[in-house]
């Protein structure tokens, strides 16, 4: 296979969404990174926080115009949409930066929760795309590749929380803005639906088996880099005084390089080995009789059937999307709230400063791992033990309860603990969620559905963060 051939493969279009979930996706964790320069240039209260949060979170979940252009539009609406956005994306940061720098004049609040929402909301565009086109492209392993992707949507929170720690809040607002103009035009032209090849390679369990190899070296780079981050965060913590600040820098390039390194290897490797496995198509289909949970995940129940042949609007009326959206706005709802307002709680709590980009550092990987946990754990509880998806649900919602009654009872120094067990038990539930979506109603509508899961939850913070902790919060200061 030529190498122009190799660059424009599936494996690498697997890459470009991944590069584009860690910066996209990554960035609805770093809200509490740049609060609070928000807060000290600005003069904004609790309550004001607590409503650009709201935007946020909002401008993140209202993906649902974009997933309709997904599944309806022709190619090049789609491409021209997400150029579109990503412009306004890109504006709307710089006049965050601008005004957070002191470098133009003070707008009112509505006007920066439009920034901050049309920020948000220019990376759903991209996520969407990133995300739905991959399940599409490899869709006998859609439940790991869901999960492995929302993995490293986490993966790159920590790596952006690593550069805000260094440089504070308002140069991770500019450094945002740059990665988007740079990295998002470039995912536009590589992101796209690529059928398998024809032939013995492209069907069947010759092509499966390939592609559950690759999925596998996929999660071994992303352990490797976490792994990283991870002896970062403990020499940090254990360290008697801040590390200068170039140790983040240097951390965070390195594990950077080391992500597009191995995954373009192992991308490249992977579609150059496709012509070849058709030589050994026998011998693939005696290794995936007996592979492993990766080989057979996803089984398409017979439901999905029924239910992809729906309608978009009979899909969402459904009862299992109505039970999905009540389980999005109680946990995903609560646990944002406390992760947008984790500067707010540590100053309250009197930490030192600079604690906040740990508790978000932290916050983003727990939320790698329960994302990883959530997905291939569940898919071992399906496969192997015949346990119902929800039950990893059920598990994620006690372990939010566990962090929430770690703040309730004042426990000393329970920030940390609290940030580690909301950030794995968020990301446990989306992760076990979209696999969920994925399953009952296939891939027809996956892009829609998707993004209405989302936004229940930014509903949910909304009453919680303005309505109920904000007023509790302005009146006890």
């Amino acid at each position: 296979m030529p190498p122009l051939h190799l660059l424009r493969g599936r494996w690498v279009a697997l890459v470009t969404s991944t590069l584009v979930l860690m910066a996209a996706g990554g960035s609805v964790f770093l809200f509490p990174v740049y609060s609070k320069a928000i807060k000290t240039s600005l003069g904004y209260d609790y309550k004001a926080l607590s409503v650009l949060a709201v935007c946020k979170n909002l401008g993140a979940s209202f993906g649902f115009l974009p997933s309709l252009i997904y599944d309806f539009a022709p190619p090049w609406v789609v491409l021209a949409s997400v150029a579109a956005m990503n412009l306004l994306g890109v504006l709307a940061n710089l006049v965050l930066y601008l005004a957070v720098a002191g470098h133009i004049a003070r707008h009112p609040l509505w006007l920066m929760g439009i920034s901050i929402a049309l920020g948000a909301n220019s990376q759903s565009f991209a996520v969407t795309g990133a995300l739905v086109s991959s399940v599409k492209n490899l869709p006998d392993h859609r439940g790991p590749v869901l999960s492995l992707l929302l993995a490293f949507a986490g993966l790159g929170g920590d790596i952006l929380a690593q550069f805000g720690h260094a440089s504070g809040g308002s140069a991770l607002l500019l450094f945002m803005a740059c990665l988007y103009l740079v990295l998002l035009p470039f995912a536009c032209n590589s992101i796209r639906v690529i059928p398998a090849g024809p032939g013995p390679a492209g069907t069947g369990a010759a092509r499966s088996e390939v592609e559950r190899r690759g999925v596998v070296l996929f999660l071994l780079v992303s352990v490797s880099a976490s792994a990283c981050l991870l002896i970062l965060h403990v020499v940090d913590l254990v360290a008697a005084a801040h590390l200068p600040g170039p140790a983040y820098y240097v951390t965070a390039i390195f594990v950077v390089v080391f992500v597009v390194i191995s995954l373009l290897v192992v991308a490249v490797k992977q579609d150059s080995s496709l012509p070849a496995t058709a030589a050994t198509s026998g011998e693939a289909a005696a290794a995936g009789s007996s592979s492993s949970m990766l080989n057979n995940s996803n089984p398409t129940p017979p439901s999905s059937f029924r239910l992809e042949r729906r309608c978009i609007l009979r899909a969402v009326f459904s009862v299992e999307m109505m039970l999905i959206f009540v389980v999005t706005f109680a946990i995903g709802g609560g646990v944002q709230t406390l992760i947008d307002m984790i500067d707010q709680i540590g100053q309250s709590l009197r930490y030192k400063d600079g604690a906040t980009s740990k508790l978000v550092s932290l916050v983003s990987l727990l939320d790698y791992a329960g994302r990883l946990v959530g997905g291939f754990g569940s898919e071992y509880m399906v496969a192997r033990h015949k346990l119902p998806r929800p039950a990893a649900l059920t598990l994620a919602f006690l372990l939010a309860c566990f962090g929430h009654l770690f703040i309730a009872l004042g426990v000393p120094s329970g920030l940390y603990p609290t940030s580690a067990i909301m950030g794995f038990s968020l990301g446990a539930l989306w992760a076990v969620v979209f696999v969920t979506i994925s399953e009952v109603f296939g891939t027809r509508h996956l892009a829609a559905l998707y993004n209405l899961a989302v936004l229940p939850g930014a509903v949910g913070s909304y009453i919680l963060n303005v309505q109920v902790t904000g007023r509790l919060y302005n009146r006890e200061a």
